[in-house]
């Protein structure tokens, strides 16, 4: 049981470098909020266009959650790894694992995004919408789902800097981004254009966003010469699945709950959708913080483990877990 707070066990030195526990969960907790921020800007300027808009992007937008979460699958097994090696001075494993997960990220995308694309329908109708709600909704969903690598890319480097120690970065990638995807999806829906409907041009306008970011990720990835090598192992990749997997079950399972429940609700009329709509990107931002100090956790035990220090993984495990239950009571009251 911890009954203190341990300062010591929230700080690593490596090569004249300090990483602390706090300057890896701010820039966590800001980048998750930028990536839900994507869908709240859209719905509040969808809200203004037109209600229907908004339950279908909504909608959309939870199917194609799940496989963004698959992919963090990939990302979650790459950043532990990765940060073992990292912990042990090997370098050069770190970046292949680094380079298995990047060209995983790619296939897995790719390969997701053709589900989306054939099956959009299809998957759809298992939430009932019908209507105006469920072509909206098909134009919006097939539209995001052609940038898929692009958003799988952007957070897996994300990640990755973090992992690093450049977490930073990651915050410069989230505000950029964000304010490319407000400017272009109110010009989208305000301006006259007249190229594809309002909500695939909002989709769009997303999308191209997050390639941006990529883009910027990418960058300052190269800038801050983090390790990486682009190579394909299926033994990395093997190890990667089986420690990525647990780590976003629980993730995937809400939100395939969620989709479910909103199933039902869709049976009781668009308005109710809308409702729970807003609603959800209210509540949405509650289990940030435990996240966002889970993945700094994870990072820091990924350094001891690798270093060999597992005592002291073990009770910055015990202490996390207790700070991050808290924080949840805290804003879930």
């Amino acid at each position: 049981m911890i009954l203190r707070y341990d300062r010591s066990l929230t700080s690593l030195e490596k090569d004249g470098k300090k990483i602390t526990m706090v300057s890896l969960m701010i820039p966590m907790l800001m980048q998750q909020i930028f990536t839900q921020f994507y869908g709240t800007a859209n719905t509040i300027l969808l809200s203004g266009f037109l209600d229907t808009a908004v339950s279908a992007s909504s909608v959309a937008n939870q199917i194609f959650d799940i496989s963004i979460v698959i992919l963090t699958m990939v990302s979650t097994g790459t950043v532990i790894l990765s940060s073992i090696e990292i912990g042990a001075g090997n370098r050069d494993k770190a970046a292949r694992y680094a380079g298995t997960g990047a060209l995983t990220i790619l296939f897995v995308s790719f390969a997701l995004a053709v589900i989306n694309l054939v099956f959009a329908k299809q998957l759809l109708g298992l939430v009932n919408l019908k209507g105006d709600t469920l072509s909206l909704a098909y134009d919006y969903l097939r539209m995001r789902a052609l940038f898929l690598p692009a958003i799988g890319l952007m957070n897996f480097f994300n990640q990755l800097l973090i992992c690093n120690g450049y977490s930073k970065y990651t915050l410069a990638v989230g505000v950029f981004s964000n304010l490319i995807n407000l400017g272009l999806s109110y010009v989208a829906l305000y301006s006259g254009i007249s190229f594809a409907s309002p909500i695939e041009r909002v989709a769009i306008a997303a999308g191209v966003a997050q390639i941006f970011g990529l883009a910027m990720a990418i960058f300052f990835f190269k800038l801050r010469d983090c390790p990486f090598a682009f190579t394909y192992r299926v033994k990395n990749m093997a190890k990667i699945v089986k420690l990525g997997v647990p780590g976003a079950m629980v993730s995937l399972m809400f939100r395939i709950a969620q989709t479910v429940t909103t199933g039902f609700v869709a049976l009781m009329g668009d308005d109710v959708i809308n409702t729970k709509v807003y609603i959800n990107n209210i509540v949405a931002y509650i289990p940030l913080v435990g996240y966002s100090i889970s993945s700094a956790n994870m990072v820091f035990m990924g350094r001891f483990k690798g270093a060999g220090e597992l005592e002291k993984s073990d009770r910055l495990f015990r202490q996390n877990r207790a700070i991050a239950f808290s924080c949840n009571l805290v804003l879930s009251l």
